[in-house]
């Protein structure tokens, strides 16, 4: 489900500069400070250190202690199932991972007490040093938020990490969405102020919900939901307009903005509740609902909120328009095409980018049988290489139109979207994407096999990864990713997965 208002236009006078501020400063974290391994000297110091943790037998001391700790601490060890499964890099990768996110493992175990004797417990400090030079320092692991630890500066600092391209694009999009109407309400000091109580808020929520659970959590979500939860109390009885996305049913609407607050938490809370294992942190951004609508309920109680500038409507979209798009999907909905069409053209007249309308319009060529016409409006939505979570719904639907009408494109967009789903981590999606395309010769098709197989392989779900490292064998069996994937089919466990 997607909610996200777009109540004003970003003109000179409404420009947020602290939000562009902010945005600056995350972009610039990840591209200049994080470790994100996308230089070949980063990825080569975590490869030796990997391969040294193993050979230097550390892993075989701190191993079995790490999985006592755990039992003795009354905890789960399952998130250790299926390391003696992993190929060997990989196994020792993740668990000196797991050992990071653990911030009171090391601190325990180096401790005489632990070892048959001081030498032995010198030899193991020793080594441990050794493996922290190889590996070198990290910035994203001495800021990210561990579990359990209360931490003033990770909790703050994690607000500004991401863990990779999308998740960051994705969440700078909803910052200068959300920031340009909370800033305008603000100011940007203020809007600041809120800014970094909901970081603390949003991290609080995410470290009482996990206790002393082991992981980690980075990302500006947290923030970012603050700012949702403090656009619906400063908005409050205002009427705004927002854009939703639920499955494949899209539409604008106009609604009291404190209506958004109920809807926005009950959904993360929902999600926290019965989708625990989707990998997204919902607690974190429940926390930071909570705590931006408090934050805000507290500056309007200071007097702190601009209300001249919002009720300045003269930049607010005209509602002319959003009745004409009400009426143009109405007439969508009961088949009325010939109508439906006009009018989302003479929309996209005003608005040649709005992705919506686009989409609308291919669902009405399909619905009307008309190929030619769906066709440029497939090409359109696919051609956007952005790959945040919205771009990539709508391309994947666009896949889904073009399929009911029996057409397709071009091997290379097919593999450009599977890229991005890939860095996404969407692999059922990337997989569907790819499906079909065994009798292309698109250059980029093994290296796609390969990654999506490497990613099933960590997953641990064999018979998936098995099927797309063979597809790069049988089509590329001269290539290097065809050498990469036999090694790893020889390495592979007996297949005990389902698909």
């Amino acid at each position: 489900m997607l909610i996200v208002p777009l109540h004003r236009r970003l003109t000179r006078e409404t420009f947020p500069f602290a939000t562009a501020a902010l945005i600056i400063i995350n972009v610039f974290v990840f591209l200049f400070l994080q470790d994100n391994g996308m230089s070949s000297g980063a990825m080569q110091r975590r490869v030796d250190a990997g391969r040294f943790y193993q050979s230097s037998g550390l892993i075989d001391i701190e191993l079995p202690a790490y999985r006592a700790t755990l039992q003795r601490r009354g905890g789960s060890d399952d998130d250790l199932d299926g390391l003696d499964d992993a190929p060997g890099p990989a196994r020792a990768l993740m668990v000196s991972s797991l050992i990071d996110n653990d911030y009171r493992f090391l601190a325990e175990f180096d401790n005489p007490v632990n070892f048959d004797d001081a030498e032995s417990h010198a030899r193991w400090r020793d080594t441990r040093n050794q493996y922290e030079a190889r590996r070198g320092s990290s910035f994203t692991r001495d800021w990210v938020l561990r579990y359990g630890e209360w931490s003033p500066a990770r909790m703050f600092g994690a607000a500004f990490l991401h863990g990779g391209f999308a998740h960051l694009i994705g969440n700078m999009i909803f910052l200068a969405l959300l920031g340009l109407l909370v800033e305008l309400a603000l100011g940007p000091w203020r809007f600041l102020l809120l800014y970094v109580i909901g970081a603390f808020g949003a991290s609080a929520g995410c470290l009482f919900w996990r206790g002393e659970e082991v992981g980690a959590m980075l990302g500006a979500s947290g923030a970012i939901a603050a700012l949702m939860g403090a656009f619906a109390v400063i908005w409050a009885g205002r009427e705004v307009r927002v854009f939703y996305w639920f499955f494949v049913v899209f539409n604008y609407v106009k609604v009291q903005a404190l209506w958004l607050l109920p809807l926005w938490l009950g959904w993360e809370l929902y999600n926290l509740l019965f989708t625990a294992d989707a990998g997204i942190s919902f607690e974190t951004h429940a926390g930071g609902i909570v705590s931006g609508a408090l934050c805000a309920f507290a500056f309007s109680r200071l007097g702190w909120i601009r209300e001249d500038r919002m009720d300045d409507e003269a930049d607010a979209p005209v509602v002319d328009r959003h009745d004409r798009l009400q009426q143009a999907l109405a007439d969508l909905g009961a088949l009325r095409l010939e109508s439906a069409e006009a009018a989302l053209r003479a929309l996209l007249d005003e608005e040649p980018d709005d992705p919506a309308l686009l989409l609308a319009l291919l669902r009405c060529a399909r619905l009307g049988g008309q190929k030619a016409k769906a066709l440029p409006l497939a090409e359109t939505l696919l051609a956007p290489s952005a790959a945040d979570a919205a771009t990539l719904d709508r391309q994947l639907e666009t896949l889904r139109e073009l399929q009911h009408l029996k057409l397709d494109v071009e091997a290379a967009t097919r593999c450009r979207l599977a890229q991005h789903l890939l860095a996404a981590q969407r692999l059922a999606d990337a997989e569907s994407t790819l499906d079909g395309l065994a009798g292309h010769d698109d250059a980029r098709l093994p290296s796609l096999w390969l990654a999506l197989g490497r990613n099933w392989l960590e997953q641990q779900r064999y018979s998936k990864a098995r099927a797309q490292l063979s597809h790069v064998v049988e089509r590329a069996p001269r290539s290097a990713e065809a050498n990469k994937a036999r090694f790893l089919l020889a390495e592979m466990p007996p297949d005990r997965s389902t698909t």
